[in-house]
């Protein structure tokens, strides 16, 4: 996820000390502060930028990696969705393929990998087609006048079918992932003798 540029939030330098900031919050807050008829929206992203410049350790943090502490934090949750995913592969590899000793596990685990992003792939395309079907629906559907139900229905349905496939293209993307730091590893496997 790309964080906007808290310095430019606050209409500071990349230089700028810590007095220099702390101005800077104040002037901006004021304005966008919801007394003051704001949203709300803009204030909170001043407070968040202030919040991560006025402390050193977050500030540099920031400095040398662009990530906010709500990155880092959806970063190491991906991370460890990821893991989680890697593991179940690889102990349902272990499960239901043969002896460890006769069997490239690895290579099992790159074909049930396989086999899972063509469902996904088929999941994916089923999703779009369905979404795509409502639209046309949507654009078709002629209500009586101040009737609504079928248009809300039909558009919260398409809401929801179009968040499944995002969650299933994220699906998708880290089954890619996984399949492609696979393609580094190797397995040992015995060779069974004929005696």
């Amino acid at each position: 996820m790309a964080s906007p540029d808290l310095y430019a939030i606050l209409g500071v330098s990349r230089d700028a000390d810590a007095a220099a900031i702390k101005a800077a919050y104040r002037q901006r807050a004021k304005a966008a502060h919801p007394d003051h008829g704001s949203d709300g929206d803009e204030f909170r992203r001043l407070k968040d930028a202030y919040d991560i410049l006025s402390d050193p350790a977050l500030r540099a943090h920031y400095d040398a990696t662009g990530e906010t502490p709500a990155d880092k934090t959806a970063r190491e949750a991906d991370e460890g969705r990821f893991r989680q995913l890697l593991g179940d592969l690889l102990v349902a590899t272990i499960a239901n393929a043969g002896a460890p000793a006769f069997t490239d596990m690895i290579a099992e685990a790159r074909r049930s990998l396989v086999v899972q992003i063509a469902a996904v792939d088929g999941e994916i395309g089923t999703l779009r087609n369905l979404s795509n079907r409502i639209g046309q629906v949507l654009e078709r559907l002629q209500e009586p006048e101040g009737e609504t139900l079928l248009r809300s229905v039909l558009s919260e349905r398409k809401t929801g079918i179009e968040d499944q496939l995002v969650t299933v293209i994220t699906l998708r993307t880290q089954l890619m992932r996984l399949l492609e730091g696979l393609e580094h590893y190797g397995y040992t496997v015995q060779l069974e003798s004929i005696a």
